[in-house]
């Protein structure tokens, strides 16, 4: 492409010595995986596709780039920034045995991750289809080696995308999931090597795979004024420098975050569901949530932080134990917004809950009113819907700001934020803030959908990686752990940005550098 330097590479050389180096990746790839060795070749692929998909490359290389805006020293006068390419980072998976090479960094895993010692054998294909067919095993192949990920349980995407897979090569799928192009997760995946293919049977598994049909193409575009972590699914985070600029956070720079496709939802035929422990079951339509002479409507301006945000530091507090589920936030995952729309509790009276005699302490909640359930109309490519909980306090407080939400900013909500109606919790964890809300469950456990045991609950820090990653061999002793709520009380610097070098402009006896971020109480 334009403005981009081609030039000849070997195998062990560093793929980046100037930040305008562009490869293109099906080129690279096969040039890849005919001259060079295969563990260099997946590495070295890993590293082109993240060059490919920029934005959504290494956020610790690449995207820092797109957060050094051009209006920076203009907007603060006394600072004068001059910014600079930090030094490139190349990660490489080393074969047992095998050496690093100079000036790439190869990065060392735990060794409970990896299992390096186990030998591993050359594998026939049909060996791979009995394992799939007769043992129901999920077998995969990626690059001439053989992986059994049945144990894999705790895979953040969930476990049916991993049975979608059986049998199958992954390049094709993971040509549309880039996420997975990054090189400590094709370390982790050692840890389920179970054979290698010969290099004439790897090529014909290769071929024999289909192509993978992007599920995503009726997705909403991408913005591209948001810094994109993963495409498919769709999460993109907003620019730190532009978070602060104002109280409000417009959509295009409020983070997105989607767990599986984007319904493209009528608002004719929308129906909300309500129903569980002392509710009357009731559908409700668009119309009649927005009726004012039956719902009362009310603004609730409030933060709302995925709690995964800044997940990539985990990369940095022990490179032994990399972050697991993606998307790897840097610290964007986070926008302050005005939703308007109805309190929750008005609907669960109108579904019969006698919530004004219980906060009156003249009834009693029914046994089993718990939680409450919401589930969404998003759901991944096998059909699993997103679902979460909040406690049944939260949602009824008679003070309390729970709504389900139509409008954000005083315009309808953006499908990518949750169109045409999503609970808003302030305070608790964006991933309680279920968006295309379908059903609202009153019920005596929470959810045990994924979004709530899986990916976002707080475990002890001794609790091992391989655990959650083989959540199901170890449910009993996780789902102990709480899942994540009340969100602590947190502060954030924008400006000055990351790899900025600050000059004092200032006069002599008043020298200053204006520091601009933003704070907020939590839940």
């Amino acid at each position: 492409t334009s403005g981009c330097q081609v030039r000849q590479i070997s195998t062990w050389q560093p793929l980046v010595d100037t930040p305008t180096l562009c490869i293109k990746r099906e080129m690279f790839s096969q040039t890849l995986r005919r001259f060079a060795a295969p563990a260099a070749t997946a590495a070295a692929l890993a590293f082109a596709t993240t060059i490919d998909q920029t934005p959504a490359a290494r956020m610790d290389q690449l995207q820092l780039v797109d957060r050094r805006d051009s209006d920076s020293a203009s907007s603060h006068p006394s600072l004068s920034v001059h910014t600079e390419q930090p030094p490139p980072e190349v990660t490489m998976i080393v074969e047992k045995g095998g050496s690093c090479p100079p000036g790439v960094k190869c990065p060392t895993l735990d060794p409970d991750l990896t299992n390096p010692s186990k030998p591993i054998k050359i594998m026939k294909l049909k060996e791979v289809q009995r394992l799939v067919e007769s043992e129901d095993r999920i077998v995969v192949t990626f690059m001439g080696g053989v992986y059994d990920i049945t144990d894999f349980t705790g895979h953040p995407g969930g476990y049916g995308r991993l049975e979608m897979v059986a049998g199958y090569d992954l390049e094709p799928f993971w040509k549309i999931y880039t996420q997975h192009n990054r090189g400590h997760i094709l370390q982790y995946l050692q840890r389920y090597q179970i054979g290698r293919l010969s290099d004439e049977e790897a090529e014909v598994q290769r071929l024999s795979t289909p192509e993978f049909d992007n599920p995503y193409k009726n997705d909403p575009p991408p913005y591209d004024t948001l810094l994109t972590n993963t495409r498919y699914p769709y999460n993109a985070e907003g620019r730190l420098r532009n978070l602060a600029d104002s109280f409000f956070t417009p959509a295009g720079q409020h983070y997105v975050r989607n767990h599986g496709l984007v319904p493209d939802i009528n608002p004719e035929e929308y129906r909300l569901t309500v129903r569980g422990v002392g509710c009357n079951e009731k559908a409700f339509t668009l119309d009649e949530l927005k009726d004012p002479k039956r719902f009362d409507q009310v603004d609730v301006t409030t933060v709302i932080q995925c709690n995964g945000n800044r997940r990539e530091d985990y990369h940095f507090i022990n490179p032994g134990v990399p972050a697991f589920g993606p998307p790897h936030w840097v610290a964007g995952a986070i926008g302050n917004a005005t939703w308007t729309g109805i309190r929750l509790r008005d609907v669960l009276k109108d579904a019969g809950l006698p919530l004004d005699e219980i906060s009156l302490n003249k009834a009693s909640l029914p046994e089993g009113a718990d939680n409450i359930s919401f589930k969404g109309y998003d759901h991944d490519e096998v059909g699993n819907n997103y679902c979460c909980s909040i406690p049944i306090e939260k949602g009824i407080d008679p003070y309390g700001d729970v709504i389900l939400a139509f409008k954000m900013n005083g315009e309808d909500i953006p499908r990518a934020h949750g169109y045409p109606v999503r609970v808003i919790v302030p305070g608790n964890a964006g991933a309680r803030n279920c968006k295309f809300l379908e059903r609202i469950t009153v019920t005596p456990n929470p959810c045990l959908n994924a979004g709530n045991w899986k990916q976002y609950a707080v475990h002890a820090p001794d609790v091992p990686l391989f655990k959650l990653a083989e959540f199901e061999e170890h449910h009993v002793e996780l789902k102990m752990d709480p899942v994540v709520q009340d969100m602590p009380v947190q502060s954030m610097i924008c400006t000055p940005s990351a790899w900025d070098t600050l000059k004092l402009q200032g006069t002599k006896d008043h020298p200053s550098i204006r520091v601009k971020g933003f704070a907020w109480g939590g839940g």
